[in-house]
């Protein structure tokens, strides 16, 4: 029989699904289809149809990962099949991650282990698994595979510079310096070879010279420490040269004989002024650089005072600044800050003196060392003294933001927050907000600008979803609900919300013309009822009902739910939505449950229940159903006629013989049997030389006493060398039911000579063939037939009957003797 129904346009079906959040029901049509396709050797077709699938729950926001998970499953293999590698390596790392994530660990290194083995020099592949080893804490194994991409791969500075980072987190300093000095000389320009090796080599430092000091006799005595070494394994201190400038500026305010110092010697500075009074770019440095960890060690190693109290150097320093001899001032107090980097009195008075001194440089690189040593007002006042002067550096900003909220300073946070927002990357914006949340989540109207701006930089993260549901349920308790409805579903696509949020959403939108809305909220609550207990899962399935009564998705799965209870009344009532709805992705369920609930179906629903396993292709259980209809009314034999056309058109010769030997045609049948008539009729006029029109048409007719029209349909088929013992047979019944026996027992004859393969056909014929004899008076023609089914073993209690009644061989004598002698 020709398929009665054709899926012409794929990529509609998938879009119409997707539109209507019917995910599973997408992936299963594409998975079904795709399976077709493959089978035919359609490779192609199906990888575009699985990857269009793919681009609508992208774009749909799908954020099951089981459904991404078989959909790879399915993809995979046609990439690889199609010689599309890359594709096929990239997706199935995609995989790996996403079973990573469904706690699949084993599936997850599975296929990792089969794509090392068939691709051992493929860089992606190690790197993936290098991340899982991490992600596991187990950092040996990530070291080997470094060691295998080393010598395998490529010896890429990126490999050298990660076992150097797990190295150093694992405190193997040895190995690391092993891996630098190899990155060293692989990539001489190396920042990251520098920065580190300077952190773990050891080398000599260096004293500072000075001349005597003519100091007051009731201070100090006169000191002129000499250059030498402190230690035999002292640490040379290392300082970028872009973070240290010339000092041209500074002018000795003191006589000759007041100087303290060499007078060659120069301080570290930030860089200088140019004419155009801006400053050049190494001014820029010197917040980075003081925080750096070449700075910090160089504080901590730096040689001892020659005058051992700092304190002393500073009322020294004090007494050198009120005589006006700033030069010496400021030396003394470098010296006193330099042997304490906490000293906030050193860092405040050289703060003020370089005020007077208008040293932009200094004193930025002085208010660098202060926020570098303290912590909370304190570090807090001297960021802000850098943002006078550097207004427009982000990075100052950043940090003024990071610990004004660690102040829990909500109005500091927010202002310098707007100051950074644009200039900082998403990374960045994205930290900020963060550590902003606990300060600003109870001001209302401050979260709400917040969220506004997260929505315009399109940020998608774990924060951006705190803000937007903080807002959302912030406005969900004012008259504001649209708006908070808006931001929680604006949350809802970054990240699951908590099932009392969904379920307060779903109360307020159930009655409202809100369809986007409630798919949305409905395929979140969805994904939860797998999660929670039985006795919170139907209150789930109600409230998702109340949402989208009419989706079979829904309604299929609360009836299984149902069935699962064992409470088939009230799953009968959910069946006969689906069997109203005609779904076909439902024709399977229903066909599974049926039988425990045809009691509480009545006629019609069963008719349309009897319809749609039609459509689905499910002739069997629709036989069924008309029996089951046939057992409620056995004096109505509209049902059983209604079987009969069924397995006609499904070309089921076994029941259409069965029913022709327990029943005859009658022209009463018309009212039930016309429609169908006319239906192929109209058929046959489209495509007259389609043999199975004919063959249905042929037993319609027969069935309504309509003989001659038959004959003709049987012919065309038996012509047409399709079903020919069958046809044979019924031309022979058909002549036979207009009184030309004999060319009915030539039909008979003629489909016994055939290759008989079904044994009902057999019975039929011979029972047909052998009456008819005996009808006809040739008993000996009869008995010969008879004989003949017995030896080929013929199982029938009707034909068995018949031959029974045959005369015995001397009767059949006796009666031609008898005719002889007349």
């Amino acid at each position: 029989m020709s398929g009665l129904f054709i899926k012409k346009d794929y990529f509609k079906q998938l879009e119409n699904l997707v539109s209507k959040g019917k995910f599973e029901a997408a992936l299963n049509f594409a998975i079904k289809e795709g399976d077709a396709l493959y089978d035919k050797g359609e490779i192609a077709r199906a990888s575009e149809l699985y990857e269009r699938l793919l681009e609508l729950f992208k774009s749909a926001n799908v954020t099951d990962r089981s459904i991404f998970e078989k959909l790879y499953e399915k993809l995979i293999p046609l990439f690889f099949e199609n010689k599309r590698t890359e594709d096929a390596i990239a997706y199935s790392l995609e995989l790996i991650d996403i079973k990573f994530l469904l706690g699949k660990t084993d599936e997850a290194y599975e296929i990792l282990n089969a794509l090392k083995e068939e691709f051992k020099t493929n860089e992606k592949v190690f790197l993936k698994d290098i991340d899982l080893a991490l992600r596991n804490g187990d950092a040996e194994s990530a070291l080997k595979t470094i060691d295998y991409m080393i010598s395998n791969i490529s010896l890429k500075p990126e490999f050298l510079e990660l076992a150097v980072e797990i190295l150093l987190k694992l405190g193997e300093k040895e190995k690391a310096l092993d891996y630098l000095n190899t990155l060293a000389t692989v990539d001489p320009q190396n920042s990251f070879a520098k920065i580190k090796l300077s952190e773990l080599s050891k080398t000599e430092d260096v004293a500072v010279e000075s001349e005597n000091l003519q100091l007051n006799e009731n201070t100090v005595k006169e000191s002129q420490p000499s250059r030498k070494n402190t230690t035999s394994n002292s640490k040379q201190t290392f300082i970028p040269k872009e973070a240290i400038g010339k000092n041209n500026d500074i002018q000795d305010e003191s006589s000759s004989e007041n100087k303290i110092g060499n007078q060659n010697e120069e301080l570290p500075k930030a860089g200088h002024i140019d004419n155009s009074g801006k400053p050049n770019n190494k001014a820029h440095l010197f917040y980075e650089f003081i925080n750096s960890d070449v700075y910090k060690k160089a504080m901590l190693e730096i040689l001892d005072s020659p005058i051992n109290s700092s304190r002393d150097l500073m009322n020294i320093a004090v007494e050198y600044e009120s005589k006006g001899s700033f030069k010496n001032a400021e030396y003394l107090y470098l010296k006193a800050l330099l042997a304490n980097p906490s000293n906030k009195n050193a860092i405040d008075r050289l703060y003020d003196l370089y005020r007077k001194e208008k040293k932009r440089e200094e004193t930025i690189f002085l208010l660098g060392i202060g926020a570098n040593n303290f912590t909370g007002g304190e570090k807090l006042g001297y960021l802000l003294k850098m943002s006078e002067l550097l207004p427009e550096n982000e990075k100052v900003g950043v940090e003024i933001v990071k610990n004004a909220c660690h102040n829990n300073d909500k109005d500091l946070s927010i202002k310098y927050f707007y100051n950074v927002k644009d200039k900082v990357d998403p990374q960045t914006l994205d930290e900020l907000l963060s550590l902003m949340f606990p300060v600003v989540s109870n001001d209302f109207q401050v979260l709400r600008n917040l969220s506004v701006t997260i929505r315009k930089k399109r940020l998608e993260t774990k924060t951006a979803f705190k803000y937007f549901r903080a807002t959302g349920k912030l406005l969900f308790n004012t008259d504001e609900k649209p708006e908070g409805l808006k931001w929680l579903m604006r949350a809802s696509k970054i990240e699951r919300l908590p099932l009392e949020d969904y379920i307060m959403i779903a109360d307020y939108i159930k009655d409202m013309p809100l369809d986007t809305e409630k798919d949305a909220i409905a395929s979140a609550l969805n994904g939860y009822v797998d999660v929670v207990s039985d006795d919170k899962k139907e209150n789930l399935y109600r409230t998702i009902l109340l949402l989208k009564p009419n989706n079979t998705l829904y309604i299929k799965r609360y009836a299984g739910f149902l069935n699962s209870q064992g409470r088939y009344k009230e799953m009968a009532e959910l069946v006969k939505k689906l069997i109203d709805k005609s779904d076909l992705n439902s024709a399977d369920f229903v066909s599974e449950v049926i039988p425990k609930i045809a009691e509480y179906l009545d006629d019609d629903t069963v008719l349309k229940a009897i319809n749609l396993f039609i459509l689905a292709g499910n002739s069997a259980k629709a036989s069924d159903l008309y029996d089951l209809l046939h057992s409620r009314n056995p004096g109505n034999k509209k049902y059983i006629v209604r079987k009969l056309i069924l397995q006609v058109e499904n070309e089921n010769l076994e029941e259409v013989i069965k029913f022709f030997r327990e029943n005859e045609p009658d022209h009463r049948y018309t009212d039930i049997i016309e429609p169908e008539i006319i239906k192929f009729e109209k058929k046959r006029a489209t495509d007259p030389f389609d043999h199975h029109i004919h063959f249905v048409l042929g037993f319609l007719y027969y069935l309504t006493e309509r003989y001659e029209e038959a004959i003709a349909s049987f012919q065309f088929v038996l012509r047409s060398h399709r079903f020919e013992p069958v046809m044979s047979l019924f031309l022979g019944m058909s002549f036979e039911k207009i009184g030309l026996s004999d060319f009915a027992l030539k039909r008979y004859q003629s489909a016994l000579d055939m290759d008989l393969e079904s044994e009902t056909v057999k019975i039929v014929i011979y029972e047909k063939a052998i009456s008819l004899y005996l009808k006809q008076g040739k008993l000996e023609e009869a008995q010969m037939l008879g004989e003949k089914a017995k030896k080929i073993g013929l199982r029938d209690d009707a034909l068995n009957s018949l031959i029974e009644s045959l005369p015995k061989e001397n009767k059949i004598l006796h009666i031609e003797e008898m005719k002889n002698d007349k």
